[in-house]
């Protein structure tokens, strides 16, 4: 919560607003970073100590009975690429290798997305920030008009998923993502989203920082790292949205496994593959699925849920996108 810009705490008048933004305190992490130095900006002490008390109330989420939340929980929905495969709020992961899917997947979410909710959709927007340069529009549409033709029949409706979809693609540095996701809170609002989805979040990354490097870049790089994630986290638990990011693989020599946070199928640990960015990285993600190609075609397989267990399944990319097609044991 401490991501909150300041001029979202309605307690803040507009010219204490302007003062504090002349002094670059724009969020709250940023008050609470300079709390001590807004004195040397010609704030009055008991002044600084207000700010601060208004802003930790307006960001401290407020204690809730579990009755209440799952309430709140069904009146949100979700989204689901097949059994036990739900896309719920919070941080969730596809990991794979390339030409596995992941791009696809994302593609028939963001149409699923704006669906109504009858029709196991969330009925809002999607922002899709495109760091590979992977999105396609004739694609998306190619997937809503063959996986739902009863709902895009017309012009006008296919023009009315395009409208509800907004990419960002300029994304190629992790300074570049985060100045992004920080602009994002307007149109978050404004044009009633309802998923986020980065494509991928490894591509940033790639080049910047890597597993070697001096302690200071190494530094430099968890520090990024955990800026996006709790970024991310933000955005999703803010605005009560899911955010969807893309992951790939890399080999792993020294421990089989894909992941560090729980047990999975013995097939996927002797693969010998785990998720880039590292164990910090895979703690900030709520759910993780991996996709891979096996001798028995491609298979999806939760490897890390608070709610669901390890359990595989059979998928194929068509026109209609990702399709779970049998469930593996």
């Amino acid at each position: 919560m401490a991501q909150r810009r300041l001029n979202r705490v309605p307690s803040l008048d507009v010219r204490l607003l302007q003062r504090l933004q002349s002094h670059q305190v724009i969020a709250a992490k940023d008050l609470f970073k300079k709390r001590g130095e807004l004195l040397d900006m010609g704030f009055m002490p008991q002044e600084v100590s207000k700010i601060v008390e208004e802003v930790a109330l307006a960001i401290t989420p407020p204690a809730q009975s579990v009755f209440n939340l799952l309430a709140y929980e069904d009146s949100i929905g979700e989204l689901s690429l097949g059994t036990n495969l739900q896309i719920k709020v919070g941080l969730t992961e596809l990991v794979g290798g390339a030409g596995l899917g992941k791009t696809q997947s994302c593609l028939t979410l963001a149409v699923l997305a704006t669906l109504p909710r009858n029709h196991g959709g969330l009925g809002g927007g999607v922002v899709y920030v495109d760091t590979e340069h992977a999105f396609s529009a004739s694609r998306l549409m190619e997937v809503a008009v063959s996986r739902w033709p009863a709902l895009f029949t017309s012009a006008v409706e296919e023009k009315g998923l395009i409208s509800k979809v907004t990419v960002f693609n300029e994304a190629q540095t992790p300074q570049q993502l985060l100045r992004t996701l920080n602009t994002l809170e307007d149109i978050l609002i404004g044009k009633d989203i309802k998923l986020l989805i980065v494509d991928s979040i490894a591509a940033p990354n790639r080049g910047h920082g890597g597993h070697g490097g001096g302690g200071a870049q190494v530094d430099h790089r968890f520090k990024t790292l955990a800026s996006l994630a709790s970024k991310l986290k933000y955005i999703s638990q803010t605005f009560r949205i899911p955010v969807v990011v893309t992951n790939q693989i890399r080999s792993n020599y020294h421990a089989p496994g894909l992941g560090h946070e729980r047990d999975i199928p013995q097939a996927v640990a002797d693969s010998y593959l785990s998720a880039t960015l590292g164990v910090a990285w895979a703690h900030a993600v709520n759910t993780r699925f991996v996709l891979r190609d096996t001798d028995q075609g491609k298979l999806i397989t939760v490897a890390k849920s608070p709610s669901v267990p390890a359990l595989s399944y059979k998928y194929e990319i068509t026109a209609k996108g990702f399709e779970v097609i049998l469930e593996s044991t």
